[in-house]
């Protein structure tokens, strides 16, 4: 009965098989390159879920973070007493790039938890549904972008070459989001905790991060201690891309050091290969606890 069984089996595909270390990472890139279209699907479906039954419908994309910056200018502008006249530019660009890695990062984390009707349903590559998440905020951020030009033409800043800057910041941003999201997606679905870890973590960033502060204040202000605070900048990866979106709109130099720049992109780099190999070798017995 045995040897039957086995016959019986012979003919069969292991759907979903556990990828080993070394194969991991390009299987991943295969199932991007193959599924493509489904991707777009996805993100396109992310964007009209998120407004859906929304009377001024995308233009949130331009008010929310207007409304944000407001709130907090005007906050930060009465306890600093600042009278920078591109403080408003600097606040609108910070909101908007973390407002990215915070959505970013909570939707990548809960890429399988959030759509694990569909994948008791229906399989295919469960990395996929972390990118379409990720790309629909990009989306949602190109957008939003839109708002400093306003700023930018009040303020008489004329655009430069440095614009090339926002798309690096948007591409460092994006792999950060991803690698750290695919590390923990399946561990969020053991453990549920994770999620509400990220959330605080993206909560708390939001004030050690140069997202209402200028890098090159912090070094003004910290003067022999700077180089101490050198070293807390390359703690924190997600400080080069909210200089880099800052200078590519106001045409400013980047201050922060080199080493922290050369640790930011290693960071964004080892997260995505270290995050897709995990994920692949851990997701395929995730459905039984979904």
């Amino acid at each position: 009965m045995k040897g039957t069984a086995d016959e019986d089996l012979r003919g069969l595909t292991i759907v979903n098989p556990v990828s080993k270390t070394i194969t991991a990472f390009p299987e991943a890139l295969s199932n991007f390159w193959i599924h493509k279209g489904l991707i777009r699907n996805f993100t396109s479906r992310d964007i009209s879920q998120r407004y859906r039954n929304s009377i001024v419908g995308y233009f949130w994309t331009v008010l929310e973070p207007l409304l944000l910056s407001a709130v907090y200018y005007f906050l930060f502008t009465i306890l600093r007493d600042t009278t920078d006249s591109r403080l408003p530019l600097w606040i609108i660009l910070g909101v908007i790039t973390w407002q990215y890695f915070s959505k970013g990062l909570n939707a990548s984390v809960n890429s399988l938890t959030g759509n694990k009707n569909m994948i008791k349903q229906i399989y295919f590559p469960r990395e996929l549904f972390a990118v379409s998440k990720v790309m629909a905020q990009l989306v949602v951020t190109a957008m939003s972008l839109v708002v400093a030009i306003p700023f930018m033409i009040k303020l008489g800043i004329q655009p430069t070459w440095q614009l090339l800057f926002a798309p690096i910041a948007l591409m460092l941003v994006t792999l950060q989001v991803l690698g750290v999201g695919w590390l923990f997606a399946v561990s969020n679905v053991h453990h549920g905790d994770i999620a509400h870890l990220t959330r605080f973590v993206t909560r708390a960033g939001f004030f050690v991060s140069p997202v209402m502060w200028q890098v090159s204040l912090a070094i003004e202000k910290a003067g022999p201690k700077s180089y101490y605070l050198d070293y807390l900048y390359i703690l924190n990866p997600m400080v080069v891309p909210l200089e880099l979106m800052r200078c590519a709109f106001d045409g400013t130099s980047l201050v922060v050091p080199n080493w922290a720049i050369i640790w930011s992109v290693l960071f964004s780099i080892l997260s995505v290969y270290i995050g897709l190999t995990v994920f692949k070798k851990t997701e395929s017995k995730v459905v039984k606890r979904l």
